[in-house]
């Protein structure tokens, strides 16, 4: 279904991911960053680790906080 279009009988997904994906000039690639609505995702309970980083926010929407955090965690192992 486009975003213009209404669908009747169903409401409109209010369903939303932001992902980023990086690489270096070698072609390295770092991890997803992932930002999603929800704090702790209920599909991967009982999972220790997950392979993307992962953060959450209401609009699910990057802001300079995530962004930065993200950043820095990245300066850290480039040292």
């Amino acid at each position: 279904m486009f975003k213009n279009e209404s669908a009747k009988g169903f409401k409109s997904s209010k369903e939303r991911v932001t992902v980023l994906c990086c690489a270096n000039m070698k072609g390295e690639k770092r991890d997803l960053l992932v930002i999603g609505k929800s704090k702790n995702l209920r599909c991967f309970k009982g999972i220790g680790s997950f392979p993307v980083d992962y953060y959450s926010n209401a609009n699910a929407w990057m802001t300079s906080v995530i962004f930065n955090d993200w950043l820095v965690k990245w300066d850290l192992e480039l040292k």
